[in-house]
């Protein structure tokens, strides 16, 4: 039921106070009929004139007083409208009234009292908010329903989802593991959830995750929802796994050598030393592995100092690539000439580049050794150098054996073989290609691999490059051919 305005409270106050004016207005009159004629019709005459006076003084009072509260209240009403509007206003524009000013102070003060509570309760969450977005763990907080209530970007990120449609969401939807279901029934009967790792599928692709949890409770130990942490170890469970990998492959590396190395000795030791050809034949077995184990050892020393200076600037100097590409050429042309093999080096003449030129020597060594290693007589072996801008490419291709496409992307894998026995009988330590992944690297560039089987394989290393100061002139190829 709605209530009457304040006006009409008023205007039925004056009609009610009328109608007791004419009630008590009849009464005089009946008791006037006792008096004579004339004096009885001039006292009615003067009661009625001035019934009616106060009648008419009272309705345009209370008309006045209506009038003068709509007009307040009007005025008292936009001036808070224009406070709602205006977050800027500082002042409460207050009316003319006395009575209406006070309300007006009244309510500012508790305006303004309000508005430091909720500035202080704005501070707060933003400074919450900050360092909850600042937090290197993902998070999810849902409620009984299992519905995300808050999470952040790293959560989103992590589990590939979108940081803002996924509030109201049921979290089982998004993330579809039994053990993870498991856990949050146990958060939301009151159970903690303590670094248990698990692996989940995220878009298809597996992942490690390392949660922990906690319920969320409100006063009276009731839970009103759960809290789960996580943090993606699948990079560092892969790094694991690759250390574990390589400590075995190292010890059978190792061991390989220093058996035969071992049986030899023993053999030689039981009596062959009698028999100066046989002495010969063992000596010439341990002196072959022993040689083995010192290649793979500096193989490994190589291996530690690249890793070593990544956290140190590298040593760069501006050099002709092509007097580089010739030292290859020289320290691998004997190796060449004993397969027949012809190298040919491509290169603008005159390119100067920024690089480490011992590293890239090594490198480039690195690849033409196995191209040769791995290539039939007579074939040839190509060196290709080329720059765009700021990019220098340089190819080493062959004509060998070539790879399947199942070995490209673990062949820079230390003592990864694609064939076992034919990489042992060429002599290879198998870290001669993740020696040449780490200098690439270290000179902030990437390397890419070509191959098919029957078809050769070109390895391609691209360097960044910085411009020269000095504009130079476009570069002419130069060819140079050495046949064996």
């Amino acid at each position: 039921m709605r209530r009457p305005h304040l006006d009409r409270w008023l205007w039925i106050g004056f009609l009610i106070l009328g109608a007791l004016l004419l009630i008590l207005f009849g009464r005089i009159l009946k008791g006037l009929q006792d008096l004579p004629g004339a004096e009885s019709e001039a006292l009615r005459s003067e009661l009625l004139f001035g019934a009616l006076g106060v009648l008419i003084l009272a309705g345009w009072g209370v008309y006045l007083l209506t009038r003068g509260l709509q007009h307040h209240l009007r005025s008292f009403q936009s001036s808070l409208r224009k406070l709602g509007v205006d977050s800027t206003e500082r002042q409460l524009p207050l009316p003319d009234s006395q009575e209406f000013a006070e309300l007006g102070r009244t309510i500012w003060e508790l305006l303004d009292a309000y508005q430091q509570r909720l500035g202080q309760l704005s501070r707060e969450n933003e400074e919450q908010a900050l360092l909850l977005a600042s937090m290197q763990e993902g998070y999810v907080a849902v409620d009984r329903d299992y519905r995300i209530l808050r999470t952040n970007s790293v959560a989103a990120d992590t589990l590939k989802f979108s940081l803002q449609e996924c509030l109201g969401r049921d979290f089982r939807e998004l993330i579809r593991n039994v053990d993870l279901h498991r856990g949050l029934e146990q958060l939301l009967c009151g159970e903690t959830m303590e670094d248990q790792d698990l692996r989940v599928f995220v878009d298809g692709e597996e992942m490690s995750l390392r949660l922990s949890g906690t319920p969320l409770w409100l006063p009276g130990d009731e839970i009103t929802g759960a809290l789960i942490f996580f943090t993606d170890i699948t990079r560092l469970q892969r790094l694991e796994t690759m250390r574990r990998d390589f400590v075995a492959n190292v010890s059978h590396e190792l061991k390989t050598p220093i058996t035969s190395v071992k049986g030899a000795v023993e053999t030689l030791l039981g009596g062959a030393m009698e028999d100066p050809e046989m002495g010969r034949k063992f000596l010439q077995i341990a002196e072959r592995n022993a040689d083995r184990l010192n290649a793979i050892i500096d193989d490994l020393l190589i291996l530690s100092r690249i890793e070593d200076g990544k956290s140190h600037a590298l040593e760069m100097s501006w050099v002709r690539l092509e007097e580089v590409l010739q030292q290859v050429r020289q320290v691998c042309e004997p190796k060449a000439a004993g397969k027949s093999i012809s190298m040919l080096i491509e290169c603008p003449e005159g390119l100067q580049v920024q690089i480490n030129p011992p590293l890239l020597e090594q490198a480039l060594v690195n690849l033409v050794d196995n191209a040769i290693k791995y290539s039939e007589p007579q074939t040839q072996v190509r060196l290709k150098a080329s720059q765009e801008q700021s990019l220098l490419t340089i190819e080493v291709q062959d004509e060998g054996f070539g790879v399947e496409v199942k070995h490209v992307d673990r062949l820079f894998e230390r003592f990864y073989r694609v064939d076992k026995a034919r990489s042992r009988k060429v002599g290879g330590t198998g870290l001669g290609l993740a020696i040449v992944k780490h200098i690439v690297h270290a000179h902030g560039g990437a390397i890419q691999v070509r191959s098919a089987l029957g078809q050769g394989s070109t390895f391609c290393l691209e360097l960044p490059q910085p411009q020269l100061a000095s504009a130079t002139p476009e570069p002419s190829p130069n060819v140079i051919e050495t046949a064996s």
